[in-house]
């Protein structure tokens, strides 16, 4: 009995050394007998410092603005701004746009249904001793012109006159092909203007506006041909 109390006891012994000096991880038998490692136990605080990730914030960089003056509709308007700009120190390069603009001011009876009723109302016209002709093609085809003027307050009293008369008519800007010339001034050239100096400026050219665009790389007012 002795020897049997002293062998367990040197088993008990052995087997808790052996659990006390194994390694963190610790094989562990699956049903099927084969061996598997027990997963790694992580603390709150490593969990915590695996999922925080650095934002990495992209910046932008500002690109410069330079200032914008225009559109001048002829060139010689341009170049007296550029003129008085000289005298402030200041260059403007030139940007030329191809745009339209309005030639004349066409008063129409907008289209009919048919080249019949255009004819029609024509004759009605004609009846009254009013100028007219059918427009035969285009946007206007089968409306009636009234009249082609070069100023718009002609336009408008032709149109006001028809209107008393009880046919309603509208203007129709009659456009060509154009340039229109804008200056662009440096930010630090900018700078040497004056609140005053732009208000002059712009009263001396009433259809012109001041803006603020990208940079663009352009050419002297002089330097175009």
């Amino acid at each position: 009995m002795k020897f049997i109390f002293l062998f367990l006891l040197m088993a008990n012994v052995g087997l808790a050394g052996y659990f006390l000096l194994s390694p963190d991880q610790v094989a562990v038998a699956n049903p099927e007998g084969e061996q598997i490692e027990a997963p790694t136990v992580l603390l709150v605080d490593e969990v915590k410092e695996a999922q925080v990730q650095p934002k990495i914030i992209e910046q932008v960089e500002q690109k410069p603005l330079c200032t914008r003056l225009g559109p001048f509709i002829k060139r010689s308007a341009s170049n007296i701004v550029v003129k008085q700009l000289e005298l402030l120190d200041v260059d403007a390069g030139v940007e030329i746009e191809d745009t339209k603009i309005s030639s004349a001011f066409q008063v129409v009876i907008p289209p009919l249904g048919s080249r019949t009723e255009a004819r029609s109302l024509f004759e009605d016209l004609k009846s009254k001793s009013i100028d007219s002709f059918v427009i035969r093609d285009g946007a206007l085809e089968n409306g009636i012109s009234l009249g082609m003027y070069t100023r718009i307050e002609s336009a408008e009293a032709r149109k006001k006159d028809m209107d008393v008369k009880g046919y309603a008519s509208e203007i129709v800007p009659v456009l060509k092909d154009a340039k229109q010339y804008w200056l662009h001034i440096s930010p630090a050239d900018a700078e040497k203007i004056t609140q005053d100096q732009w208000a002059k400026i712009l009263k001396a050219n009433a259809t012109i506006k001041k803006q603020e665009n990208e940079c663009k790389t352009l050419a002297l007012l002089d330097d175009i041909q």
